[in-house]
């Protein structure tokens, strides 16, 4: 995942905003610079907080889904009642 966050051809912290001489200062910044590690801390906090929010907008969706449904059967029960059975079986006798 740190390596996304890198530039390697223009030897580029792209977290940090940074274009360094060389690959091995690049190494030692994204080992023991400060602001580095709070940029990544931050950028995990971020992803973190992505990942929730998309988990919570799925579940609210498929509450809705499941809200709907619900309602659908509750619908469908009321249809098939007994007694809703009682009055159709008792029109079909009366016509025969």
């Amino acid at each position: 995942e740190e390596d996304k966050l890198t530039d390697w051809n223009k030897l580029a912290c792209l977290l940090c905003r940074r274009q360094f001489p060389n690959k091995e200062v690049l190494i030692k910044h994204q080992q023991l610079s400060d602001l580095h590690k709070q940029n990544l801390e931050i950028h995990r906090k971020i992803k973190q907080s992505e990942q929730e929010l998309a988990y919570l907008e799925r579940r609210e969706r498929e509450g809705k889904f499941k809200g709907r449904g619900n309602d659908r059967r509750e619908k469908l029960q009321s249809f098939d009642s007994p007694e809703r059975k009682r009055i159709k079986y008792s029109r079909e006798t009366d016509r025969k």
